[in-house]
């Protein structure tokens, strides 16, 4: 469902219309940082200083009834096939889940799994830090090639720059194409 064919959206634009043109200042009164912020999870988000107002937000919320926002997101979280194109579930919500409430996917319980998986990659990693785990030639492992395209090339980036001040030894690159060139520029290195 496209969000722009809604009626919601219809209202939205019609409101903005009518309020885009007036100052910010115009929308403040003494209540307007406590209505238009909230703490959540230790996140202070505050949106005092946009453009909305009270109707405004209450058209946002119109637009996520009309769109089935909330249970489309517990079809999520719950680990229902959302995902139509390859015929599963959409995980990645359950690979961040912190605490062991179940996922059930085609009646299984996917946290233990996803938990063991975890402490594997853990060991496995420690040891290729510490210089336990060798590469094929019985050296230690100095470089690590990450090859994906789209999320799987970018993800990892942006996961190693959001840690680099947690950086090792060991020297990643990226390879996120099939032209051999740049597998080629890689080893060089």
């Amino acid at each position: 469902m496209n969000p722009t064919k809604t009626k919601a959206w219809t209202k939205i634009q019609q409101h903005f219309n009518k309020i885009e043109n007036n100052q910010i200042t115009s929308f403040f009164d003494q209540n307007r940082l406590q209505n238009f912020s909230f703490n959540f999870d230790g996140i202070y988000f505050d949106f005092s200083k946009h453009r909305l107002d009270d109707k405004m937000l209450a058209l946002f919320v119109e637009l996520a009834d009309e769109m089935q926002l909330k249970p489309k997101m517990n079809r999520l979280f719950s680990g229902d096939t959302i995902n139509h194109t390859e015929q599963r579930a959409v995980l990645h919500t359950a690979l961040r889940q912190q605490n062991d409430t179940a996922i059930i996917v085609n009646g299984k319980n996917i946290i233990p799994e996803i938990r063991t998986t975890y402490k594997r990659l853990e060991n496995f990693s420690e040891k290729v830090i510490s210089g336990e785990w060798k590469s094929y030639t019985g050296k230690k492992i100095t470089d690590v090639v990450n090859i994906g395209i789209g999320g799987s090339d970018l993800g990892p980036k942006m996961m190693v720059q959001a840690l680099s001040n947690y950086r090792n030894h060991l020297k990643i690159h990226y390879l996120s194409n099939i032209d051999p060139f740049g597998l080629d520029e890689i080893m060089k290195s």
